[in-house]
């Protein structure tokens, strides 16, 4: 793993010198997009978990490569190319977010109290 964060300080040079807006192709491959785009803390979160990477997003300096920064998957460069002020989502923007978490949140509760059921009417033996 220090190998990588070495390869990615090395990178960093290089882009910073050059200017590169973009570098997809000096990175090991990802499994998600190389450009993201209003993100915000939630979505950054849920993409690559509460980690470094999650904090420093937000206070990275501007047409600026930055890190290297750690997630699950490894090291990261980031460039930030624009920061925009929140905004306040309208009700239909949310609505289906809400219903959808709602839903889920119905679900896990009713899968509970089902397993709960179960677990009194049944001996539970593992191995």
């Amino acid at each position: 793993m220090e190998g990588a964060k070495t390869t990615a300080n090395t990178v960093l040079g290089q882009l910073n010198k050059t200017q590169t807006a973009r570098a997809p192709d000096l990175g090991d491959t990802f499994p998600g997009l190389y450009d993201y785009s209003q993100l915000s803390p939630t979505d950054v979160s849920r993409l690559f978990g509460k980690n470094e990477l999650a904090d420093k997003v937000f206070v990275a300096p501007v047409d600026n490569w930055f890190g290297p920064v750690q997630s699950g998957y490894g090291w990261h460069l980031i460039r930030v190319n624009a920061i925009e002020p929140a905004k306040t989502a309208s009700f239909d923007s949310v609505k289906e977010a809400v219903k959808h978490d709602f839903v889920e949140e119905s679900r896990k509760q009713k899968n509970s109290e089902s397993f709960e059921k179960l677990n009194k009417n049944f001996k539970i033996q593992i191995g």
